[in-house]
């Protein structure tokens, strides 16, 4: 071998070429291939690129490093030229000159020519078995991906091929030793629904089928892939999960960018009533229609999108789709290993767009960033999607060498730029519909309701004829009446009365509430837009001061505004939180010390300390809203502010988190006026309020403050969890004391709530 080296370098002393160190087969494999399921589906890819009907995956003994994993196909197999030049040559370009297949006109997938090293990946020897149909004999070649090291030149590593008789008519068997990492069953059952979603779906668009060449879809039956778990003998069959439920998503979206480069998308409900045709979405005109920006590298892009709400059956009721809370369960489970937006590239899909945590299309990120003013969720998890671009020719969109995402350019951004853009279209037109089964719902409980009272009044009416009738009979008779008499009726109606009133009331302030909600919303939606600006100004101000005094101002003026951003990022989360309706355990710690250091500004300038206090650790309550605690602290910092202002006194406020027999207690205390005894049952009431009455022109904000509402939302909101409040005997120093009990979270929700 040296004697060969010395040769070669005597013929070339006068040249200079390129050389190649063995070592980058290592980097090959690993380096380009970071995922397992990524190598595993390049070597489908190459299956399909030869012509197989079918492809079985075997994994034997994988429980344990070092099992074998056989990959075997149908297709055309290779004869020793096929081999020479083209798996054996680093970046072939076969699949260049060739693009589409022989027999089944399959557009190939493979382009670079080092998807092959996806075998040195996986483990550390490979075993090829191949034949063609009209040889005799089959190819063997064991390649030992050990022998490829740095510091030797790949030219002078052999790997020895053979012929043996055939084991089959014609195919490729790929055996790959000694894998690099084990493979327990959920991790092939994950790879085989990533194998198994390598192809598209179902055809977005009627162009494909009409093309000559083949794109990739799991509609072709004459391409299916197998997956087998293989224990000491014993073969257990892996199969893909039904996606039949996709029929009853509540929504569609689908949309398309024509060959003119205008987009489109609609949305389909038949539970909602929404109608594809009339329902067609310009992306691209602005606000005067006859205005088009139409996009310029994009044509022919289409997508498909099934929605999900999981935690409101009632919007799937109507037209007779109809979805049980058990079944929206199993699609919410399924969610969390597959739903997202996946895209395909000439029929094959292109990782990682689609997988969990993947946000490539910002879904997530405008989610938490607009969720206060959404009424309906979308988020990844809400979607099971496809996205479908053709580029034959690699011209606008082209995958990264390592087969994970495509080369960002600015086709991609157009791309990125429409589907966003239809998905929020999308979103608000489903929004708009279930504002509409909404509202007629409330109109249908309003009706139900009036019918009810209507009922109970002619009811009543009934009753007291009869008890008048009744009466007059007894009197006639010299009898004396008995029951239930007129004037006792009469008074119960009235009570009747001003209790309906009193709802009449409350539904009327809870709508007031509703306003303020979005209104508030709103304003830090657009506080978060100024913000740097008015930072900007500020240190320009600072800067530029000249004397002390200009200097003490704008400090001042820094220090307001600081707290302003704290009160405006408080409820911007506060309002997040509220949109999302999962419900967690709340620490009551985090949330106290978090509105603690949020009004602690607030709280000095009106000449009151505020201090907090907890025995124990882990003070978890049942799982809530982290907004009811915003609601429930806020609403008493307001009443002991008041309550101290006209006490005017040096103001005192105590916050102490304990727990006792099962159930996490807080306490809110202050020094104010105190409440008389008389009010302590009172104050919980609706519309209960010590607070002077505000004038005609007051604003919603001023008409709250002073509503009585308050403590009976806090109430309402502890009572819903079964937990208590009630006034309690205060501190040494302090005049008030409101004493929440609430339910302890479970060892299982805390544990869940830690690790989520």
């Amino acid at each position: 071998m040296e004697a060969l080296e010395k040769k070669l370098a005597e013929l070339d002393k006068d040249k200079v070429k390129f050389s190649v160190d063995a070592g980058i087969i290592d980097r090959l494999g690993r380096e380009l291939m970071a995922k397992q399921e990524t190598a595993v589906s390049e070597l489908v890819k190459n299956a399909y690129d030869a012509d197989a009907n079918e492809v079985t995956l075997q994994f034997i003994n994988t429980d344990a490093d070092g099992g074998t994993l056989i990959i075997e196909d149908d297709g055309h197999g290779m004869d020793l030229d096929a081999m020479r030049n083209g798996f054996m040559r680093l970046s072939s370009t076969d699949k260049l000159h060739n693009p589409v297949s022989p027999k089944f006109s399959r557009k190939r997938a493979g382009r670079k020519g080092i998807g092959r090293f996806a075998t040195q990946r996986l483990g550390k020897k490979l075993t090829i078995i191949t034949q063609i149909e009209h040889s005799e004999t089959a190819l063997k070649v064991i390649i030992d991906w050990e022998g490829y090291q740095i510091d030797r030149d790949i030219n002078l590593v052999a790997n020895p091929v053979e012929e043996i008789p055939k084991l089959k008519k014609q195919g490729t068997i790929l055996i790959i030793d000694a894998l690099r990492e084990n493979w327990k069953t959920s991790e092939i059952q994950r790879v085989f629904r990533y194998v198994s979603d390598l192809l598209q779906p179902s055809y977005l668009s009627d162009r494909l089928k009409k093309s000559e060449v083949t794109f990739g879809s799991q509609e072709d039956n004459t391409f299916i892939v197998k997956c087998q778990k293989n224990v000491n003998g014993v073969v257990e069959v892996i199969s893909d999960i039904d996606k039949s439920f996709f029929e009853k998503a509540l929504a569609v979206f689908e949309g398309y960018v024509d060959n003119s480069g205008e987009g489109f998308c609609s949305v389909t409900s038949k539970s909602l009533g929404i109608d594809l045709m009339n329902n067609l979405i310009s992306i691209t005109a602005g606000k005067n229609r006859d205005k088009i920006e139409l996009y310029k590298l994009i044509k022919d892009v289409h997508f498909k999108a099934y929605y999900f709400i999981y935690n409101r059956t009632d919007y799937y009721e109507d037209q007779g789709i109809g979805i049980s809370s058990i079944e929206l369960k199993r699609v919410n489970d399924f969610a969390q290993t597959s739903s997202g937006i996946r895209l395909y590239r000439n029929g094959f899909r292109v990782p990682p767009f689609g997988d969990v945590g993947n946000d490539w299309l910002d879904i997530d990120e405008r989610s938490n960033m607009a969720s206060h003013a959404n009424k309906i969720p979308l988020n990844n998890r809400n979607l099971f999607g496809f996205v479908e671009i053709t580029d034959e020719n690699g011209a606008f969109f082209e995958e990264t060498s390592s087969r994970e995402g495509l080369i960002i350019n600015e086709a991609f951004g157009e791309l990125v730029d429409f589907l966003f853009k239809a998905f929020d279209a999308c979103r608000t037109r489903v929004e708009s519909s279930t504002g509409f089964v909404e509202k007629k719902k409330k109109r249908e409980k309003r009706s139900k309701v009036k019918n009810d009272q209507k009922e109970q009044v002619k009811g009543l009416k009934e009753f007291l004829d009869s008890a008048e009738e009744s009466h007059s009979n007894s009197t006639d008779s010299g009898e004396k009446g008995e029951g239930f008499g007129r004037e006792e009726a009469k008074a119960a109606l009235e009570k009747l009365v001003i209790v309906l009133d009193e709802q009449i009331d409350e539904i009327a302030m809870l709508r007031v509430l509703a306003g303020m909600g979005l209104a508030i919303g709103e304003f830090v939606h657009e506080i978060r837009q100024f913000s740097p600006a008015l930072e900007g100004d500020l240190s320009v101000l600072h800067a530029n001061a000249i004397t002390e005094e200009m200097k003490q101002g704008v400090n001042r003026l820094s220090q307001n505004f600081e707290q302003f951003q704290s009160y405006a990022a408080y409820f911007d989360q506060t309002i997040r939180n509220n949109s999302k309706r999962e419900l967690h355990p709340i620490e009551i710690r985090s949330v106290v010390r978090k509105f603690v250091d949020t009004i602690k500004r607030n709280a000095s300038k009106s000449n009151i300390q505020v201090e907090s206090e907890f025995v124990g650790y882990d003070l978890y309550t049942c799982p809530m809203h982290t907004s009811e605690w915003n609601s429930i602290l806020f609403n008493f910092y307001s009443n002991a502010r008041k309550a101290i202002i006209k006490a005017d006194v040096q103001g005192k406020i105590k916050i102490v988190g304990s727990q006792d027999s099962g159930k996490i207690i807080l306490e809110f205390s202050d020094n104010g006026i105190g409440i008389p005894e008389e009010n302590k049952e009172r104050v919980f009431n609706a519309f209960f309020t010590t607070s002077t009455p505000v004038g005609r022109g007051a604003s919603n904000s001023e008409e709250l403050l002073g509503s009585g509402l308050g403590l009976k939302i806090v109430s309402e909101i502890i009572e819903s969890y079964d937990g208590e409040i009630f006034i309690f005997k205060p501190p040494i120093g302090f005049k008030t004391c409101f004493r929440i009990e609430l339910p302890k979270a479970t060892e299982e929700q805390i544990e869940n709530e830690q690790y989520a």
